[in-house]
């Protein structure tokens, strides 16, 4: 199985209103030697997860401007390369597919509204 990881992502674009301007974002991957056998996969501010079975997470609360919007996510302009099977376990890559996941919702902290990102930054 080959393994793609984002290297470069643009994405958040909101169709509905104009609740947050379109904005980018740059994934820059790195890896760390954990031991002689093993290396870890990660970014910078990568977040682990057990319900991601612990793989880098790209998390993000993004300010609203309207409360009442239904934004939409998407990776658009995304640039791919081909990552070493060795460095994500196969109970890790079971969990992947062809297709990145988004997960979006909006969230409220002090009665300000949040859009809150989630994905893996990795398919196969």
């Amino acid at each position: 199985m080959k393994l793609r990881g984002i290297f470069l992502v643009v994405f958040i674009y909101f169709a509905a209103g104009k609740c947050y301007a379109e904005s980018s974002r740059r994934i820059v991957w790195e890896t760390t030697t954990i031991s002689e056998k093993q290396q870890n996969l990660s970014f910078k501010e990568a977040v682990y997860l057990p319900s991601f079975e612990n793989l880098p997470v790209y998390l993000e609360k993004i300010p609203l401007i309207i409360d009442d919007c239904n934004p939409k996510v998407s990776l658009i302009n995304t640039h791919f390369e081909i990552i070493t099977d060795s460095l994500i376990s196969s109970e890790s890559k079971k969990s992947l597919s062809k297709k990145i996941e988004i997960h979006s919702r909006v969230i409220y902290e002090r009665k300000n509204a949040f859009l809150l990102v989630s994905f893996v930054p990795l398919k196969f």
